[in-house]
């Protein structure tokens, strides 16, 4: 309760609300872009929600992530990132409740496909469009904007613009999103490492595509319309210089 608090601001809760109204589950997809945590915290405030998250290496640690995400109440329910807790995502969403996926997170060998992410070949989860199309439950992009100073946060919400039945439209959205706000990705997740598969390679075509550097975020998304002002940001007018840097050059070699 005392995290949800910080979202000072939210824009595109209407897109929420009229998911809800629909009947059907609802798929949040949230990548690692800004604080991608509060997010489903927020929601859970209003209805429950079920997170796919992977368990950490060190099993000491789970205990404590998993209060640090739940806390006591019961409205946000951890799903394992295995069959387990996939069939969990699907009894939620059977039962017309929501879930929440972070999109960019590298899935495991066989359970993704190739798709160019920023011109880079990147190994691309399906469990997305997959949950999709089997429960015709509403997708909807939420985004958890850091405010400069420790204002707090503004939690936005985005209807897709392309069905998010593919791999490469999927990282076209993430994209989208992470050119409103590109300093607050967190591209220190290596998100073009390999599986842990040798036979498991990009394809070829792929391997040395041309870079396409990152624009000031002034394409609109869907959703967008609803904020009722622009958000203050103190990289305001400087987003988009100097992000080649975190990518590597034409002709260097993979991850």
């Amino acid at each position: 309760e005392e995290v949800a608090d910080l979202v000072v601001r939210v824009s595109g809760w209407s897109l929420v609300e009229a998911a809800q109204e629909t009947g059907r589950g609802i798929i949040f997809l949230t990548p690692h872009l800004g604080c991608y945590e509060i997010s489903a915290q927020y929601v859970a405030r209003t209805f429950p929600i079920t997170v796919l998250y992977r368990k950490p290496r060190q099993s000491w640690l789970a205990p404590l992530m998993e209060e640090g995400r739940c806390g006591s109440g019961a409205s946000l329910q951890l799903a394992s990132a295995d069959l387990s807790g996939v069939r969990r995502l699907m009894k939620a969403l059977k039962a017309g409740q929501a879930i929440g996926i972070l999109p960019d997170q590298v899935p495991s060998h066989g359970e993704g496909s190739w798709a160019s992410f920023f011109d880079r070949p990147a190994y691309t989860m399906t469990l997305a469009s997959k949950l999709s199309k089997s429960s015709n439950a509403t997708v909807l992009l939420a985004f958890a904007e850091r405010l400069p100073y420790g204002a707090g946060y503004h939690l936005q919400f985005f209807t897709p613009e392309e069905d998010v039945h593919d791999a490469a439209a999927l990282n076209r959205e993430i994209e989208r999103l992470i050119r409103l706000a590109p300093t607050q990705y967190l591209w220190g997740y290596n998100r073009y490492k390999r599986p842990n598969d040798h036979g498991n390679m990009p394809p070829r075509i792929m391997k040395h595509a041309p870079l396409t550097p990152i624009p000031s975020p002034t394409l609109p998304l869907k959703g967008r319309e609803t904020t009722d002002a622009p958000c203050s940001s103190p990289f305001k007018g400087v987003a988009g210089r100097g992000m080649g840097n975190v990518f590597h050059a034409k002709g260097a070699p993979d991850p």
